[in-house]
């Protein structure tokens, strides 16, 4: 109703366009009823709204600055965020995701590009800074994304991140604790530790799990 009365349309209008009654406009704007799914494009062309604008499907804010993170490092998807690849400056990336995370401090996905880069930082260079600083820094970022993050995969591809980080800095113990937090239903943690053992060079451990 909100973006036909922006456009000056009246139910009537609308209707004509598809065939059908004002009574069944009607119906859509007051959630008596609901378009069929074959007319959810033609319905926001006419409205020249998106449809996930028609469905209620809103960029929130989390979503806007995160696509402009991922446009500045050129990545095409989360997981897809590569520091190692080649002809990128790791160093570049990683403080760029940090500068995008001290604005926003709640943001899990920004959160797990700063895991990921500080972890590549670490296995490129175990010495880069005192250990310490360096764990504290890995948990700030681990301990945001399991505040802030509600999608289960995205959670246990950081809690691997934290343990390859803790295994680069020699930390056994502290990497198996957080791989006994992925759970084991659908094999999740044996996918990981399946990771762990590729990352590692034992590929024939990897391949068993």
């Amino acid at each position: 109703k909100e973006f036909r009365i922006k456009k000056g349309l009246t139910q009537e209008q609308v209707a004509e366009v598809f065939g059908i009654t004002a009574q069944a406009i009607s119906k859509w704007e007051t959630d008596a009823g609901m378009p069929d799914i074959s007319q959810i494009v033609p319905l926001a062309r006419v409205l020249e709204v998106s449809t996930d604008c028609l469905l209620g499907v809103e960029e929130t804010e989390q979503d806007a600055v995160f696509a402009e993170l991922k446009s500045r490092v050129g990545a095409v998807d989360t997981f897809a965020f590569d520091f190692a690849r080649e002809g990128m400056d790791t160093k570049k990336l990683y403080e760029i995701s940090v500068s995008y995370f001290e604005e926003h401090p709640t943001f899990p996905m920004i959160a797990y590009y700063c895991l990921r880069g500080l972890a590549q930082m670490i296995t490129e260079n175990p010495d880069w800074r005192d250990k310490a600083s360096l764990m504290a820094e890995g948990e700030r970022y681990a301990n945001c994304i399991a505040r802030y993050e509600t999608a289960p995969d995205r959670l246990f591809r950081a809690y691997y991140v934290l343990a390859r980080m803790y295994r680069a800095l020699n930390e056994p113990v502290k990497a198996k604790e957080v791989m006994a937090q992925i759970p084991e239903v659908y094999g999740d943690r044996v996918y990981f530790e399946a990771e762990v053992a590729m990352a590692d060079g034992d590929y024939e451990t990897a391949l068993q799990k």
